[in-house]
């Protein structure tokens, strides 16, 4: 139980972390200088918001409801995924940034980096969409509320330092 609290708590702040790179200058710079659809990013924001509403509910129900659990599992995967999107985003930031700056370093390192390719990263942010689209309509199946549920990292069990001395 005690790593399923864990786990709440860091897909929480993951969720935190997406939205804080989502809106990075880096990010937002490099997508409208790309001509890439910056309403499809927003799109994607809101998509986790709207899931993030219900994350709470969902942490304290998947300790009695497998489904649920299961259904934080997959979004977390959402996360991961995205996460890995927005980090290839900013790294193609950094490297164009760097180029243009006649860097050096990236002479040795552009074997790494695979061409830019904008159809690609708005496919796979539709994709990702989708799949919240998909997780969102699950959540009256799964019993879950917006703004329901306490917060469980903050959990507190009652503790007592008296001793049963019939126990003893």
């Amino acid at each position: 139980m005690a790593g399923a609290l864990v786990g709440g708590a860091f897909l929480s702040a993951s969720l935190q972390v997406l939205f804080d790179r989502l809106a990075s200058r880096e990010v937002v710079s490099f997508i409208r200088r790309r001509k890439l659809s910056y309403a499809l990013l927003k799109k994607l924001e809101r998509k986790f918001v709207v899931v993030h509403a219900v994350l709470n509910d969902a942490e304290v129900k998947q300790f009695t409801n497998p489904y649920v659990k299961k259904w934080l599992v997959l979004l977390k995967e959402a996360a991961y995924d995205a996460e890995d999107l927005l980090d290839e985003i900013a790294t193609k930031a950094l490297r164009h940034k760097m180029e243009a700056e006649g860097s050096q370093i990236m002479d040795m390192c552009n074997w790494v980096y695979a061409p830019f390719d904008s159809q690609s990263i708005e496919s796979r942010v539709e994709e990702i969409i989708d799949r919240l689209e998909d997780m969102a309509r699950e959540w009256d199946e799964l019993g879950l509320k917006e703004g329901v549920g306490e917060r469980v990292a903050s959990q507190r069990w009652p503790s007592t330092s008296s001793v049963d001395e019939s126990l003893v």
